[in-house]
């Protein structure tokens, strides 16, 4: 792992689209779906994220267990479950989209898959 790599200036997402998840990391500009309605709908804007993919195995366990996940973007069910306080990300989805503000971290954190929690996986290993 490449202790240079930095993880700044953003926000940790699980995405699931096509039934699959993945974690990415951008600004939170990128999240605002609400602003990329027409490109979600073309599929260009699941392009433009492909960069912001995660390789969790380029990180240290310190800098991971220090980025949890603050939002979850579900395409498949057009829902985003925002648990970042410094914005409003739920209220900036597309019109048919369900948002939803979950203020505990424990409850947030409980709607991703036990196979995908890389910090409990960290824990383990500790």
């Amino acid at each position: 792992m490449n202790d240079n790599l930095i993880l700044s200036g953003g926000i940790v997402v699980y995405i699931i689209k096509n039934g699959n998840g993945a974690f990415y990391y951008s600004e939170n500009s990128t999240w605002l779906l609400d602003d990329w309605d027409r490109e979600i709908n073309d599929k260009s804007y699941f392009e433009f994220i492909a960069k912001f993919e995660l390789d969790l195995s380029l990180y240290t366990i310190d800098l991971l267990k220090n980025n949890l996940p603050q939002l979850l973007i579900d395409f498949d069910n057009k829902e985003l479950v925002n648990n970042y306080y410094d914005q409003a990300l739920e209220d900036r989805v597309p019109e048919i989209w369900k948002g939803v503000w979950i203020e505990d971290i424990k409850v947030f954190l409980d709607l991703i898959p036990q196979e995908q929690r890389y910090w409990e996986s960290m824990n383990e290993e500790s």
